[in-house]
């Protein structure tokens, strides 16, 4: 493949990202690092992206399309256009995944999950970018929902073995 065509790829991917809420607002430096690591993935409507009770292969940034994300059986929603999934499961390295699957056909940027590990272990301003949008998202969505999504200790029914009361 040609190299104009490869700069142009890069550049491409770099317009991309640029437009993502999540990691768009990265330094110039930083967001060209992650765009190197992104690739074009195309699939097919009715592809599973993600299956649950299976590690996170990969940070999914939906380029276009729609993908319903569900988890333990439970709708989480659809993901559209620039939303990223499967980022926070990677994040936790939480062992029971989400389940994604293209709702039609679906194009996102695919970012694998030892690539991910690689960009936060080898440039931490990516990961302090990372860490605190998630970190402001969660503090909207306690904003906005209250304590219902974080009861007090206190307010969390205590649930004692009986063996353990005899």
């Amino acid at each position: 493949m040609p190299s104009d065509e490869l700069g142009s790829r890069h550049y491409e991917r770099l317009l991309h990202l640029r437009r993502l809420d999540s990691i768009g607002t990265l330094p110039p430096a930083e967001l060209a690092l992650v765009a190197e690591y992104a690739q074009e993935r195309f699939f097919p409507g009715g592809s599973v992206l993600m299956r649950a009770g299976e590690p996170v292969p990969a940070i999914y940034f939906l380029i276009s399309g729609q993908v319903r994300v569900t988890r333990r059986g439970s709708s989480l929603g659809v993901a559209r256009q620039g939303a990223g999934i499967g980022g926070l499961a990677l994040l936790a390295r939480d062992p029971e995944g989400i389940e994604a699957v293209a709702e039609g056909d679906v194009l996102t940027l695919e970012i694998r999950a030892d690539a991910v590990q690689e960009l936060f272990e080898d440039r931490f301003p990516i990961l302090h970018h990372v860490l605190r949008d998630v970190s402001r998202r969660l503090a909207q969505a306690i904003r906005t929902h209250g304590p219902a999504l974080f009861p007090e200790p206190w307010q969390v029914p205590l649930r004692v073995p009986t063996r353990m009361l005899t």
